[in-house]
């Protein structure tokens, strides 16, 4: 074999494997976004769980479920602060922001919110920002993921 021939075996070789590389960090990252995805949602169902049956059904909140709201609260603003750093993926952002508007657009979960001012700042955005708010500051705008 002539050293050219030897060159570019020993150069496929190594394209493939920085492609394997490349391609392992891609499914890792897909995997940490879909396990903190995961640990979100599993919180969303904890407090929500824990709901008294007279909000639920209605619509009488108990002293304990100020609590359990601020406890949502808390989860919102933990969610976008996430996407603020990018840590989130923009369309579970985007399915996040629309559920957080929707169950903050609810009388008591309002009424908590707004005696809490001026905490969850990010929650207070989602709610009085533009329709398509995204906090993360897109540092590459031709990364979809992000």
């Amino acid at each position: 074999m002539s050293n050219e021939t030897i060159s570019i075996i020993f150069q496929s070789i190594t394209l493939l494997a920085v492609f394997a590389a490349v391609w392992q960090l891609f499914l890792r990252s897909t995997a940490m976004h879909r396990d903190m995805e995961m640990t979100f949602v599993q919180r969303y169902w904890e407090i929500m769980d824990r709901r008294s049956p007279q909000l639920v059904i209605d619509g009488k909140p108990t002293p304990e479920d100020e609590l359990i709201i601020l406890q949502y609260l808390r989860l919102c603003e933990d969610e976008f602060d996430h996407r603020r750093q990018g840590k989130l993926p923009r369309q579970t952002w985007e399915a996040w922001r629309d559920a957080m508007r929707e169950q903050l657009s609810d009388a008591h979960f309002a009424d908590v919110l707004q005696k809490t001012s001026p905490h969850y700042p990010g929650v207070r955005q989602v709610m009085t920002g533009a329709p398509d708010l995204d906090p993360h500051p897109r540092r590459n705008r031709f990364t979809k993921r992000a």
